[in-house]
């Protein structure tokens, strides 16, 4: 499986035969998105600071940030700074420069 990917999937039940031979049942599609992982391997270029709920890059591009279940919170474009009002908790912010070079960094709010 690949990270941020879309899956479906059946489950199928059968009858062992002894009671009622026809005894099966296949579910409807599940459906899954994967999370962001590799979450230990996390460069920590360019570096982001978090300053009273105040999310800081150290350039301009674009920002999207994560609860860690992967979940999208929010998302800006263009700047270098959020104000966010976040509970307190662990993050991660992708952040995308303006040379089209991703990074993405744990954050903890507090």
């Amino acid at each position: 499986m690949s990270a941020s990917t879309a899956y479906s999937y059946k489950v199928q039940a059968i009858g062992d035969g002894d009671i009622n031979y026809s005894d099966s049942f296949l579910s409807s599609a599940i459906e899954f998105t994967t999370l962001i992982t590799g979450m230990d391997n996390l460069k920590n270029n360019p570096n982001i600071t978090v300053v009273n709920k105040k999310i800081v890059c150290p350039e301009t591009g674009d920002i999207r940030i994560f609860n860690m279940q992967g979940g999208l919170i929010e998302s800006v474009r263009n700047v270098k700074t959020v104000q966010t009002d976040l509970p307190s908790g662990i993050y991660i912010v992708k952040f995308n420069n303006q040379n089209g070079e991703t990074k993405f960094q744990k954050i903890a709010i507090q």
